[in-house]
């Protein structure tokens, strides 16, 4: 955990909880703050190589990724018996279970077996049902832009104006910064729906609904709304205005969700 970059506050919750391991643990932050690397780091802490992770994977004849219910019973049988040391069951962006995972998952945490952990991630809550969130304890990872000025500073042989556009699209998220300064196609499509976003916030609605008509796969719509809300949540530090954060946060649902992509952005459009 100590080599980890993580909001002072937001350590100081993960220490406490080390110190007693709750039953099920839900990790919660702004995408980019490394939620599956803490949880994996967790895990490792608690139960050393006698940890399993689940993430999102593409289950044929599916297209997109997702946790299905096959997943799931594969969890239930790994922890049907009792044990005596620790196992730690990391569930990474569980609010891509679908269908009858998250009812399947229930049964999990309402019958827990003594030394048997799970650590959730989800950057978006209002896609996890109430009855999961009822059940698990949570810590929000928060931005952590002091120390990330500190990772920035170890950077080399990048242009000075490519540092200075990393610092701005990782602002306090550490594992943003890494992709961005490691994947150069990562960070051409970041910095594409960036100036996206900012031309997005300078225009009037009929420029609005003219630049989201031309978003037309969903990954792009997505990492264009993260963008938005990236930039949003600078400007509100000396302008708040929640209102508009909510509307980002019910877009970002609705796109990971796979609701309308047509109807999601033009709603977005007209009403930000």
């Amino acid at each position: 955990m100590k080599s980890l970059i993580i909001n002072p506050k937001s350590r100081t919750l993960l220490y406490s909880y080390l110190k007693d391991p709750t039953h099920a643990l839900l990790l919660t932050g702004q995408s980019g703050v490394g939620l599956g690397t803490i949880a994996k780091t967790l895990a490792k802490t608690i139960a050393g190589p006698d940890a399993v992770v689940i993430a999102p994977s593409v289950h044929p004849p599916q297209k997109t990724a997702n946790i299905n219910v096959d997943d799931i019973k594969t969890l239930l049988r790994i922890s049907r018996n009792k044990r005596k040391t620790p196992l730690v069951i990391v569930i990474d962006e569980a609010e891509q279970m679908t269908n009858r995972a998250p009812e399947a998952f229930l049964k999990l945490l309402e019958e827990p077996n003594p030394n048997i952990h799970f650590i959730l991630t989800s950057h978006s809550l209002g896609n996890l049902p109430k009855t999961v969130l009822s059940r698990v304890q949570k810590i929000e990872i928060l931005p952590c832009v002091a120390e990330t000025d500190s990772l920035l500073q170890t950077i080399r042989n990048k242009p000075e104006k490519k540092l200075t556009q990393i610092a701005f699209l990782g602002r306090g998220l550490p594992a943003e910064i890494k992709r961005l300064s490691e994947n150069d196609d990562y960070f051409q499509g970041r910095s594409r729906s960036f100036a996206i976003a900012k031309e997005f916030l300078g225009a009037n609605t009929y420029n609005r609904l003219k630049i989201v008509a031309n978003l037309k796969e969903r990954p792009e719509a997505i990492a264009f709304v993260r963008s938005l809300a990236n930039l949003s949540q600078i400007l509100a530090e000396k302008a708040p205005n929640p209102a508009k954060l909510a509307i980002l946060s019910d877009i970002l649902d609705g796109l990971a969700q796979n609701g309308g992509l047509k109807a999601q952005l033009t709603h977005l459009a007209v009403n930000f």
